[in-house]
């Protein structure tokens, strides 16, 4: 019995250690992403090289999916984007806007009813938060992200009454008077820019 107390605390510490270590990790990849003294194929391939280390060490490091996909994004890189967020669903199931992700990226491969499929499943599940919590409800970015996935959807009924009931709830709001000034992006741009660099 004292034995397995000890390999439990000294697994308990040794897995502690592992997260920590993991999360500098994702730190100094980030900051080697953002050192723009370096080439940009070698910035982005260290980035990488940094971040899956981080997430050998801690496979549950939300942030470091999160950075890698930012960082496969620089390489045009929709299969590794793919995996990526798979994990990030997973980790992150009651958040829709990674479901809203998935479809993007397989709209961009040409996969067009699953991408559905996922952009119908997300703003389900938004507006299922939206009926059901009153704190996110009230949160301008969920709102906003919710819209977000409306556009992957091409949902402009529901675009426009979102976006109105936005301004009246949140009026002076800065991010609404530029999205008045700016406009949404709509995906068709989304996809003119990806295809600009690939």
């Amino acid at each position: 019995m004292r034995i397995d107390l000890y390999v439990l605390v000294l697994c308990l510490v040794s897995c502690g250690h592992k997260k920590e270590e993991s999360r500098e990790l994702v730190n100094r990849a980030n900051a080697v992403y953002l050192n723009f003294d370096i080439d940009t194929e070698e910035r982005i391939d260290s980035a990488l090289t940094l971040v899956d280390s981080a997430i050998i060490l801690d496979d549950e490091n939300f942030q470091a999916y999160l950075n890698k996909a930012t960082y496969l994004v620089g390489k045009r890189d929709i299969e590794g984007l793919l995996v990526n967020n798979l994990k990030m669903i997973a980790l992150k199931p009651d958040q829709p806007h990674w479901k809203a992700q998935r479809g993007l990226f397989l709209e961009l491969t040409g996969n067009l009813t699953d991408a559905n499929k996922l952009y119908n499943e997300a703003t389900e599940q938004y507006e299922e938060i939206l009926k059901s919590d009153t704190l996110m409800n009230n949160d301008i970015n969920f709102r906003l992200e919710y819209i977000i996935a409306l556009q992957l959807k091409r949902d402009s009924l529901k675009i426009k009454k979102e976006y109105n009931e936005l301004k009246v709830k949140f009026p002076n709001n800065e991010i609404l008077e530029m999205y008045d000034s700016v406009g949404f992006q709509s995906k068709e741009k989304l996809f003119e820019v990806w295809n600009e660099t690939n």
